[in-house]
């Protein structure tokens, strides 16, 4: 189940699978919560699966009063967009994607923050051990893999970070897509790809679970630091006492059994209030990576 999952579903499946109520969540009511997810948190993943891997959660939810719905909420700006005009009542999105809404839609707040096994998210540009490779310029032209179950912020720290200049990643390289980050590293130790963009969690634990075969990949170059994902609203158009009951919810998952079920399930540790120093990494990251130009 964990393979299937990936961390990439990771904030997707925190409210799945809760009662539609439609006409109490548009009224902002406690309890009641209509939940929009930006389009590339795990795209095309079953329902099915979201739900069977959520039955925990959702009955902790549940315990706690609330019920809702969740529909697929377009990028950041839609999502954003739906926020402000009160069609949605919160919006999950991943870290960079919301520092990029926030530009357009100032007065969206966070719930939460999504704290996984690291606070900060890294990709990481992993070349063989004996690669004569000593920057990402020298890959152009050779095969390199980003998995399926890539991140969002691999992806677009590939396009931003690792292509040159005026090119895509697809131009840049022969892109290859392997099922998951193990095959990945797999094909990169057989000498099936130069390079590969992983994530620094799931390099970690290839690292342990393949101490020999680590041992023969090295890390070409790593991005920086992009903050987690958030579970966000926009002031005004949720009552008060919505967000606080939702956010003492969420940040007491970590204390209840199937609360703690469903954050190991995911490789989450927890919910977190955001923290100023969230609030910096926001900026870091929007001035490092701005966001799309035709948006």
């Amino acid at each position: 189940m964990k393979k299937a999952i990936g961390t990439a579903a990771v904030i997707v499946m925190v409210c799945v699978g809760l009662r539609p109520v439609r006409e109490a969540a548009a009224k902002g009511e406690a309890g009641a919560v209509r939940i929009g997810v930006v389009k590339t948190l795990a795209p095309g993943m079953p329902t099915t699966l979201l739900a069977m891997a959520m039955k925990p959660f959702r009955t902790y939810m549940e315990e706690q009063g609330f019920s809702g719905e969740v529909v697929r909420g377009g990028d950041a700006f839609d999502l954003g967009k739906q926020l402000q005009d009160g069609s949605l009542q919160v919006g999950i999105f991943h870290g960079h994607e919301y520092a990029w809404a926030r530009e357009k839609y100032p007065e969206l707040r966070p719930v939460v923050i999504c704290i996984s096994q690291h606070r900060s998210l890294r990709a990481l540009l992993v070349v063989p051990e004996k690669s004569t490779a000593k920057a990402p310029a020298d890959l152009k032209g050779k095969v390199v893999g980003l998995p399926g179950d890539a991140r969002a912020h691999c992806r677009v720290y590939l396009e931003r970070s690792c292509a040159e200049p005026g090119m895509t990643a697809a131009k840049c390289f022969r892109l290859q897509t392997p099922t998951d980050s193990v095959e990945a590293l797999d094909d990169l130790v057989a000498g099936k790809l130069h390079a590969a963009v992983i994530d620094e969690g799931a390099m970690e634990r290839y690292r342990k679970a393949y101490p020999a075969r680590g041992r023969r990949l090295r890390t070409l170059q790593e991005s920086e630091a992009f903050p987690p994902g958030v579970i966000a609203y926009h002031d005004g158009r949720l009552a008060p006492a919505a967000v606080k009951q939702f956010r003492e919810a969420l940040l007491v998952a970590k204390d209840h059994a199937r609360g703690r079920q469903t954050l190991n399930l995911l490789r989450m540790a927890s919910f977190e209030p955001a923290s100023d120093d969230y609030e910096v990494s926001l900026k870091a990251i929007a001035r490092t990576y701005p966001a799309p130009v035709d948006k």
